[in-house]
């Protein structure tokens, strides 16, 4: 789906009757499990769309499929989910500051950092040492999740990355400092950390978790970066970047996961706009434009004429997604042109989708290459410590990505790994660190 807005402004939602008329009221638990049956889209006649439904429910797509711990989920609980405690490490009434002093010191990206900065740095560190104690606890273990109700699509509280994100560039900013100070080293576990983030979202049947999960890890990769290069880094230390970074990568979900979420997100949005909660679902400049236009009423009710043809080809165009995801993202992008040169073809037609096209499908291709993007950086990293370590492979791997292998050069002082992105000339690079003799071990102190 890959439009943010559509679960940040889903609030605006919770009065919205989904269901008959006497169902619970969607704010509550009962409310939104009600919802995610998709009754109105179950009691749709269209042969076609209820037959393609049955194949969605065949490979357990539905709402409630995706996340069955919804249905049986406490009614309104106070449990302290992790995306709860990430959410009380930095919450709301002081989570603009922190943020605005991390602008100023560090947005993400290289981790370099001025000397300003770097002072900057150690005083925002020292002011929220406890937040980031709270932060670091707050993370899940790994197959336990967030707490999140993905059966909600796009009414799911996703909150919590806000918190995460702030949590993980002030690992960032902690390890910026340990390398000024000449301790790499003191680096590593603000990197394993931003890593087991990353690896964490990742794992979640959700395009936007999966797309932050992608913005983190890039990050982290960043600091690997850093510390690598850096001019006390030792055999050690590339060995402990190499086993971490092995071990937090071990287990790439496969690509379908997060779309398989995003189709059973997209059939609940269906459920609300057959509930007439179309305008609702718009970004405000999408309603601005309406307006200006004036049509506003008629755009709803032209919405509500072709829903269940709109609908159907959402579904067929999903199922074409997720057969393309078996391939890697450079053969899958025939596929994906495809979904959009058909949208594109329909665009001034009487049979163009609507919600598929302005919603649903809007910028597909934008998730799917985040993904190529982050399994081929993280794939070019490993190749890159691995060949410094000696531990080269027979040939380089394949970039999913490009489709081309990397381009692996080894001279006697680093390892350069490039061919990463296709474009633009980004190269990886680990220097060659020679194991300490037991003559240099013993002297050291």
């Amino acid at each position: 789906m890959g439009r943010s807005w559509l679960v940040l402004g889903a609030i605006g939602l919770a009065a919205a009757g989904c269901g008959p008329a006497k169902s619970p009221h969607p704010a509550s638990t009962a409310g939104r499990n009600a919802c995610a049956e998709l009754p109105r889209t179950k009691a749709a006649p269209h042969r076609e769309l209820q037959a393609e439904l049955a194949l969605v429910e065949q490979e357990r797509g539905l709402p409630l499929q995706v996340d069955p711990t919804a249905r049986d989920a406490p009614a309104d609980t106070d449990e302290l989910t992790p995306a709860r405690l990430l959410i009380r490490a930095f919450p709301p009434f002081s989570r603009a500051l922190v943020l605005g002093q991390l602008d100023e010191i560090y947005r993400g990206g290289p981790l370099a950092l001025s000397p300003v900065q770097l002072e900057r740095g150690r005083e925002l560190l020292r002011r929220q040492a406890q937040a980031a104690h709270d932060f670091r606890q707050a993370l899940p273990a790994t197959g336990r999740g967030f707490g999140v109700r993905l059966a909600d699509g796009v009414l799911a509280d996703l909150e919590f990355l806000d918190p995460l994100a702030i949590g993980c560039r002030l690992e960032g900013v902690g390890a910026a400092v340990a390398l000024a100070d000449n301790r790499p080293d003191d680096a590593l576990p603000h990197f394993e950390v931003m890593l087991r983030a990353a690896r964490l979202l990742a794992a979640e049947p959700n395009v936007t978790m999966r797309v932050a999960a992608a913005n983190i890890r890039g990050d982290a990769l960043h600091v690997l970066s850093a510390i690598a290069t850096h001019d006390q880094a030792s055999r050690e230390t590339h060995e402990q970047l190499f086993a971490v970074l092995a071990l937090q990568t071990a287990d790439w979900p496969d690509d379908a996961r997060a779309w398989h979420g995003d189709r059973a997100a997209g059939l609940l949005v269906y459920e609300l706009v057959r509930d007439g909660q179309y305008l609702s679902l718009l970004s405000q400049a999408e309603m601005k434009a309406l307006e200006e236009q004036r049509i506003v009423r008629v755009t709803a009710k032209a919405v509500m004429r072709k829903l269940d043809d709109d609908e159907l080809f959402y579904l067929r165009a999903m199922r074409q997604m997720l057969a393309a995801c078996q391939q890697p993202y450079a053969e899958r992008q025939e596929v994906l042109r495809q979904i959009r040169g058909e949208l594109a073809a329909r665009e001034s037609s009487a049979d163009y989708p609507l919600v598929a096209g302005t919603i649903l499908l809007a910028d597909f291709e934008h998730g799917h290459r985040r993904q190529a993007e982050d399994f081929a950086r993280s794939q070019a990293w490993l190749l890159a410590l691995g060949t410094a370590l000696g531990r080269e492979p027979a040939a380089p791997p394949i970039n999913p990505l490009t489709g081309q292998p990397y381009a692996v050069e080894v001279t006697p002082l680093s390892v350069v790994v490039s061919g990463v992105l296709d474009e633009r000339d980004t190269t990886y690079v680990v220097p060659r660190v020679a194991a300490p003799t037991p003559d240099r071990v013993g002297r050291q102190p």
